[in-house]
């Protein structure tokens, strides 16, 4: 057989950087007139965005947690008065300013949208303001890390994996309030589109809606306040240990290995282990009654208003997705 002659040194694989897909913040006619091939490329390339932001986010507010408590000590700090920071006073300020927040910059997202032609009863939002919305949020956790590691008190840190759980109550799509309020909001704006009265009808009573139902929440429900907590500031809420805490489980980790044995010959079964012990704390917490609650009294009257706007218009994938199939 004759010899394929190879080239030497071998070449090194190109890497070039992929260009955002354009026109950038497209409107709904133009998003509509793309052909398939674009709109997948669209999709896979902020996609993979929000998972890089998702993976930058996690590991500096890691790193923060960390280094910070370590770094505070060159020029002072006040500890965190803990009686103060869980005040039940305390906590409602906190939760009615980040839901008041998250509202109005949602709703100057969604009217800003709808003013530029850009808001679609298809996919909603331009897939732009998606990653900026989940920047800001996860922005908005860092800033948290940074706040509860500069006032931590001496003698106490917080477990490796807090900012990663904090990540999970408070970033993720349908486990965060932030979402919710998201999804509402821009159903109002599609309704708002609508040529119909009673559509545009809803629209308004979804955000007269989701203002009140919330501010019930704060003034009269206790363990929904606390739930809106995990959900707008899970960092804050997060209750840090003792050193000497961490000590006493690590060798309580490290008897119950040397005892069993099962660590140290199957290495596999031990991770699973600790991912179950920390998925299924998660799990729970979205099947506890309060949580429940929070759920039925958002997601029902939601459902109610999109079969109210799917009698009246065509159907709309993200009405139908977001406000009937998920809840």
């Amino acid at each position: 057989q004759e010899a394929v002659p190879t080239q030497w040194p071998p070449q090194a694989p190109q890497v070039r950087m992929v260009a955002a897909p354009r026109p950038f913040l497209p409107t709904a006619r133009q998003v509509a007139r793309m052909p398939p091939e674009a709109r997948t490329k669209r999709f896979h390339w902020f996609v993979s965005g929000m998972i890089l932001i998702l993976a930058v986010v996690v590991m500096s507010g890691t790193l923060v947690l960390e280094l910070v408590p370590r770094c505070r000590s060159w020029t002072g700090y006040r500890p965190l008065d803990p009686a103060e920071a869980t005040s039940p006073a305390t906590r409602k300020m906190q939760v009615a300013t980040a839901f008041s927040a998250t509202y109005l910059v949602c709703g100057a997202t969604v009217g800003y949208s709808f003013r530029t032609g850009s808001l679609s009863a298809d996919t909603g939002l331009d897939w732009e303001y998606y990653l900026a919305l989940f920047a800001l949020n996860g922005l908005w956790l860092l800033v948290q890390a940074f706040v509860s590691a500069w006032r931590l008190p001496e003698g106490q840190h917080f477990p490796l994996s807090t900012f990663a759980e904090g990540v999970v109550a408070g970033m993720l799509p349908f486990l965060s309030d932030t979402y919710d309020t998201l999804r509402d909001v821009m159903f109002a704006g599609i309704c708002f589109q609508s040529s119909f009265l009673v559509v545009q009808l809803v629209g308004l009573a979804t955000l007269v809606y989701l203002a009140g139902i919330h501010i019930f929440y704060i003034s009269s429900r206790v363990d929904s306040v606390s739930e809106l907590m995990g959900s707008y500031f899970p960092i804050l809420g997060a209750v840090p240990m003792e050193e000497e805490e961490e000590e006493e489980e690590d060798d309580d980790d490290a008897d119950t290995s040397e005892g069993s044995g099962t660590c140290c010959e199957d290495t596999a079964q031990c991770c699973v282990g600790k991912l179950r012990d920390k998925v299924l704390p998660i799990v729970y917490k979205q099947l506890t009654p309060s949580k429940l609650f929070l759920l039925a009294t958002e997601n029902l009257p939601q459902g109610v208003g999109a079969l109210v706007y799917l009698l009246f218009e065509r159907g709309s994938k993200v009405v139908v997705g977001l406000s009937l199939v998920v809840p």
